[in-house]
């Protein structure tokens, strides 16, 4: 591991995957001179990006916004979802829906109050059919995605096992410290985080600055776009391995937590970034 090398008084402006000195000037290197500025990206040579497939820019896109209360209230308790044959269970605050056989049979039900068991929850949907719910890690076979409970129906003709919760409920939480970078550690000493929030935004520290971005979860995986940083000028190996994180961060599509509790985040099936709490 390499220890961080003495500031330099250089200004410089930070990209993802992008970090050098424009237009440096040392009379206005000073930490107190700190600003947040628009972080951009040259991709004149670069190819077109699908979703999924790193920073997607586009400064035209609505920004995240917290849910409404209407929307709140209307959150269901529990949706769940399984393959082979794939189906589907939502709990709402009334009523409960039940598709089974890629969604060919459809049953609702009153919704239940659940019931306590061990490690989580019972719904008994009626006398025949059955949802438990744990609080265990999850991983649906058919996209990957991990969630952050399983789930079992057991109904008169079979037994559904399948993934429940919001993908999202695994990253929110406590800071995730970064403890590798594109299998290529990290300075002795320095630090990298993640914070992940609800309403869809990450923020933490990059080495030497500190960032903030949005994040996007869909059936295709993980994804970051429209980042910001602070441009403040640090010793030249912290300046280099913030470089290394962003560049990474940029080609993040997916993320799994492992059996040991850490964070995965991939590119093209590559360990990117590992992160604990």
């Amino acid at each position: 591991m390499t220890s961080p090398l003495s500031a330099q008084p250089l200004l410089c402006l930070l990209a993802f995957g992008v970090i050098g000195a424009t237009g440096c000037d040392p009379d206005r290197a000073a930490p107190a001179a700190e600003t947040e500025t628009a972080m951009t990206q040259d991709n004149s040579d670069r190819p077109t990006t699908t979703a999924g497939e790193g920073i997607r820019q586009n400064e035209d896109s609505a920004e995240t916004t917290a849910p409404d209360s209407d929307e709140t209230a209307g959150t269901p308790q529990l949706t769940a979802i399984g393959q082979e044959p794939g189906w589907s269970l939502t709990i709402g605050a009334e009523e409960a829906e039940l598709l089974t056989d890629y969604g060919q049979n459809r049953a609702t039900f009153k919704a239940p109050a659940p019931e306590p068991v061990n490690g989580g929850v019972r719904y008994a949907l009626s006398d025949d059919v059955v949802a438990t719910v744990r609080d265990t890690l999850c991983q649906d076979p058919m996209s990957g995605m991990n969630y952050p409970k399983s789930v079992t129906v057991e109904t008169p003709d079979q037994t559904l096992e399948g993934c429940g919760g919001a993908p999202e409920d695994l990253l929110t939480g406590p800071e995730w410290v970064v403890e590798d970078i594109a299998q290529g550690g990290i300075i002795d000493s320095s630090r990298v985080t993640l914070n992940f929030q609800e309403e869809g935004r990450v923020s933490g520290m990059a080495s030497c600055n500190t960032y903030n971005a949005s994040y996007s979860i869909t059936g295709e995986g993980l994804s970051f776009e429209r980042a910001m940083s602070t441009k403040k000028a640090c010793a030249p190996a912290l300046m280099n391995q913030e470089n290394r994180f962003l560049t990474a961060l940029s080609g993040i599509d997916r993320f799994e937590i492992s059996e040991t509790g850490a964070l995965v985040l991939y590119s093209r099936d590559t360990p990117a970034i590992t992160a604990r709490r």
